[in-house]
């Protein structure tokens, strides 16, 4: 896989995320873990937004990526933002202890995640794309 593939610019993204994950993991128990969570929060939201408009919806179209992977795909991307929406309300409601709680969960539903789009998305970025779709997913990768 080249830098510049698709795939490795998917999987860079998710090395920032994981990242940005991990700031969160260290300030738990500490004043800063909502914000640390916020900082991931917003981070993927944006990756997972540009995934299903760029990504999972032109693989669907082409026939490359199944309903039932999408479907999937799609609900991983559900659950990780309402744990995260979850945990941020527990911080609003100033019970932390209950937001820690759920870190773990967090923390393995986005491996696996990662670990399945890494394994069924990546060849399909670098092959399944048409051009301009590629074009496309590239330029927003690049900007967030």
């Amino acid at each position: 896989m080249s830098e510049d593939a698709l795939s490795a610019l998917l999987v860079r993204e998710h090395r920032e995320l994981d990242a940005l994950f991990g700031a969160y993991l260290a300030a738990l128990g500490s004043p800063g873990a909502a914000e640390r969570l916020a900082d991931f929060d917003r981070r993927f939201r944006s990756h997972a937004e540009v995934e299903e408009t760029r990504a999972f919806a032109p693989l669907a179209s082409a026939g490359s990526l199944s309903p039932a992977a999408e479907s999937a795909l799609r609900l991983e991307h559900v659950q990780i933002r309402e744990l995260c929406s979850i945990s941020a309300s527990r911080y609003g409601a100033g019970r932390p202890e209950e937001a820690r709680a759920l870190a773990g969960n967090l923390a393995r539903r986005i491996a696996s995640h990662q670990e399945r789009e890494e394994s069924l998305l990546c060849p399909l970025l670098d092959s399944g794309l048409g051009p301009e779709p590629a074009a496309l997913l590239r330029a927003k990768i690049s900007t967030g």
